[in-house]
């Protein structure tokens, strides 16, 4: 009975950290995870730097978001969201970005790697593929999206292919975009920021 026991408790044990093994904060863009404060990869002047050319939403300014524009090993740029207010700048989301100016089937196939690396990791994720049009609002402009949802977040990696109208008049490019967001910051943006 004693080793019956014994073993069931191991299996609970090896369950829960399975379990613990999709969290969000487990993912990193650049060293940086959901939870970090901005302030251990830059300095409060960059950030304060960013800060004047930050990204805001038009219904709440509860979160924004900022570029700092330091030099990354993997991505070309990267951006996070912070709360405002927040004096330890804890990040809410990170996005990182990679241009595939008119490169959109080389985009494909590195977001398609990308995904798979992240799925051997992240096991647990729900995984939700769907194209985007922008409404037909910005012409012919597509975004290819693959979210993975976590019980705690998102990551979401996609391409986007802007109209060649709008990418030459608004000095857009093509990109492979890879985001990780808390649920905290999805349920803002999905309620609160365009409202």
């Amino acid at each position: 009975m004693k080793k019956i026991l014994v073993l069931f408790l191991l299996l609970i044990i090896n369950i829960h950290s399975l379990a613990e093994a999709d969290d969000i904060r487990d993912f990193q863009i650049e060293g940086m995870s959901i939870g970090d404060s901005a302030l251990d990869f830059f300095s409060k002047d960059e950030i304060k730097k960013a800060l004047n050319k930050k990204l805001t939403y038009p219904g709440s300014k509860k979160f924004f978001q900022i570029d700092p524009f330091k030099k990354h090993e993997t991505y070309e740029n990267v951006s996070f969201s912070i709360k405002k207010g927040d004096k330890k700048y804890v990040i809410y989301q990170i996005k990182g970005m990679l241009a595939y100016a008119n490169k959109l089937d080389e985009c494909l196939k590195k977001k398609e790697i990308i995904l798979k690396d992240i799925s051997s990791i992240l096991v647990n994720a729900e995984e939700d593929k769907y194209e985007d049009e922008f409404g037909g609002k910005i012409g012919k402009s597509i975004a290819y999206i693959t979210d993975l949802n976590l019980s705690d977040g998102s990551i979401r990696v996609w391409c986007v292919a802007w109209d060649r109208k709008h990418e030459i008049s608004e000095h857009w490019t093509d990109t492979l975009n890879v985001d990780v967001s808390s649920k905290k910051y999805l349920n803002w943006l999905n309620n609160e920021a365009y409202n």
